[in-house]
Protein backbone atom coordinates (compact mmCIF):
# COMPACT_ATOMS: atom_id res chain seq x y z
CA UNK A 1 0.00 0.00 0.00
CA UNK A 2 2.35 2.19 0.92
CA UNK A 3 3.95 1.94 -3.09
CA UNK A 4 1.16 3.02 -3.96
CA UNK A 5 0.25 5.79 -1.99
CA UNK A 6 4.16 7.20 -3.09
CA UNK A 7 2.98 6.45 -6.66
CA UNK A 8 0.29 8.78 -6.53
CA UNK A 9 1.95 11.56 -4.80
CA UNK A 10 4.73 10.86 -8.07
CA UNK A 11 1.88 11.30 -10.34
CA UNK A 12 0.48 14.67 -8.77
CA UNK A 13 3.92 16.30 -8.43
CA UNK A 14 3.86 15.89 -4.72
CA UNK A 15 7.06 15.46 -2.45
CA UNK A 16 7.48 12.18 -0.65
CA UNK A 17 8.44 12.47 2.81
CA UNK A 18 8.97 10.98 5.83
CA UNK A 19 6.00 12.24 8.05
CA UNK A 20 3.76 12.15 5.08
CA UNK A 21 4.47 8.59 4.85
CA UNK A 22 4.00 8.16 8.90
CA UNK A 23 0.76 9.93 8.66
CA UNK A 24 -0.61 7.16 5.83
CA UNK A 25 0.77 4.23 7.82
CA UNK A 26 -0.64 5.65 10.41
CA UNK A 27 -4.28 5.41 8.78
CA UNK A 28 -3.42 2.00 7.27
CA UNK A 29 -3.48 1.11 11.43
CA UNK A 30 -6.15 3.50 12.66
CA UNK A 31 -9.43 2.55 10.95
CA UNK A 32 -11.74 5.47 11.18
CA UNK A 33 -10.38 8.42 13.37
CA UNK A 34 -11.59 11.84 14.07
CA UNK A 35 -9.63 14.87 12.84
CA UNK A 36 -8.63 15.77 16.75
CA UNK A 37 -7.71 12.42 17.01
CA UNK A 38 -5.57 12.46 14.23
CA UNK A 39 -4.11 15.46 15.07
CA UNK A 40 -3.06 14.21 18.71
CA UNK A 41 -1.83 10.74 17.71
CA UNK A 42 0.59 12.72 15.16
CA UNK A 43 1.85 15.45 16.97
CA UNK A 44 5.14 13.92 17.24
CA UNK A 45 5.40 13.34 13.64
CA UNK A 46 4.71 17.11 12.77
CA UNK A 47 3.59 20.22 14.33
CA UNK A 48 -0.13 21.02 13.95
CA UNK A 49 -0.27 23.34 11.09
CA UNK A 50 1.91 20.81 9.06
CA UNK A 51 -0.64 17.71 10.06
CA UNK A 52 -3.55 19.80 8.64
CA UNK A 53 -1.66 20.53 5.26
CA UNK A 54 -0.62 17.00 4.96
CA UNK A 55 -4.69 16.30 5.79
CA UNK A 56 -6.27 18.30 3.51
CA UNK A 57 -3.40 17.21 0.50
CA UNK A 58 -4.49 13.88 1.60
CA UNK A 59 -8.35 14.74 1.07
CA UNK A 60 -7.82 16.94 -2.18
CA UNK A 61 -5.76 13.42 -3.57
CA UNK A 62 -8.65 11.18 -2.66
CA UNK A 63 -6.48 9.72 0.31
CA UNK A 64 -9.03 10.10 2.39
CA UNK A 65 -12.65 10.05 3.20
CA UNK A 66 -14.63 12.25 5.48
CA UNK A 67 -17.54 9.97 7.27
CA UNK A 68 -19.89 10.52 9.53
CA UNK A 69 -19.71 7.42 12.44
CA UNK A 70 -22.11 8.03 15.77
CA UNK A 71 -22.80 11.37 14.51
CA UNK A 72 -19.13 12.36 14.53
CA UNK A 73 -17.01 13.35 11.46
CA UNK A 74 -14.51 10.44 11.09
CA UNK A 75 -11.74 10.38 8.02
CA UNK A 76 -10.31 6.77 6.92
CA UNK A 77 -8.19 5.83 3.91
CA UNK A 78 -10.45 5.77 0.78
CA UNK A 79 -11.24 2.68 -1.44
CA UNK A 80 -8.26 3.63 -3.14
CA UNK A 81 -6.20 1.99 -0.19
CA UNK A 82 -9.24 0.05 1.68
CA UNK A 83 -11.81 -2.13 0.28
CA UNK A 84 -15.26 -0.24 -0.48
CA UNK A 85 -16.92 -1.08 3.20
CA UNK A 86 -19.47 0.19 5.54
CA UNK A 87 -19.62 0.21 9.38
CA UNK A 88 -21.54 -1.16 12.11
CA UNK A 89 -21.05 0.82 15.01
CA UNK A 90 -21.79 0.44 18.74
CA UNK A 91 -23.85 3.23 20.43
CA UNK A 92 -22.44 2.64 23.79
CA UNK A 93 -19.01 2.18 23.33
CA UNK A 94 -18.37 3.65 19.90
CA UNK A 95 -16.56 0.77 18.27
CA UNK A 96 -17.12 0.25 14.57
CA UNK A 97 -16.57 -2.87 12.77
CA UNK A 98 -15.86 -3.17 9.09
CA UNK A 99 -17.85 -4.88 7.02
CA UNK A 100 -18.33 -5.42 2.89
CA UNK A 101 -21.76 -6.57 1.63
CA UNK A 102 -21.18 -7.37 -2.20
CA UNK A 103 -24.74 -9.01 -2.37
CA UNK A 104 -26.29 -5.10 -1.20
CA UNK A 105 -23.52 -3.48 -3.59
CA UNK A 106 -24.26 -5.30 -6.67
CA UNK A 107 -28.18 -5.26 -5.72
CA UNK A 108 -27.63 -1.32 -5.38
CA UNK A 109 -25.94 -0.99 -8.85
CA UNK A 110 -28.68 -2.64 -10.91
CA UNK A 111 -31.56 -0.81 -8.87
CA UNK A 112 -29.68 2.52 -10.41
CA UNK A 113 -29.47 0.79 -13.80
CA UNK A 114 -33.33 0.22 -13.40
CA UNK A 115 -34.20 3.69 -12.39
CA UNK A 116 -31.61 5.45 -14.63
CA UNK A 117 -29.70 6.77 -12.20
CA UNK A 118 -25.91 7.34 -12.55
CA UNK A 119 -24.43 7.12 -8.67
CA UNK A 120 -21.28 8.82 -7.32
CA UNK A 121 -21.47 7.29 -4.31
CA UNK A 122 -23.33 5.74 -1.40
CA UNK A 123 -23.19 5.18 2.41
CA UNK A 124 -24.74 2.31 4.48
CA UNK A 125 -24.31 2.70 8.16
CA UNK A 126 -25.85 0.20 10.95
CA UNK A 127 -25.86 1.79 14.50
CA UNK A 128 -26.70 -0.16 17.68
CA UNK A 129 -24.95 -2.12 20.26
CA UNK A 130 -22.01 -4.72 19.80
CA UNK A 131 -21.83 -8.01 20.96
CA UNK A 132 -20.05 -7.14 24.35
CA UNK A 133 -22.12 -4.11 25.29
CA UNK A 134 -25.45 -6.43 24.89
CA UNK A 135 -24.50 -8.45 28.19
Amino acid sequence: MLDKFHELLRERGKSITRPRSKLFEYLLKSGPVSVPQFMRDNLAVADRASLYRALTMFQELGIVEDRIIRGQRVIELSDLYDAHHHHLTCNNCGKSIAITMPDIENDLIELCRTYGFEADGHVIEASGLCQDCQT
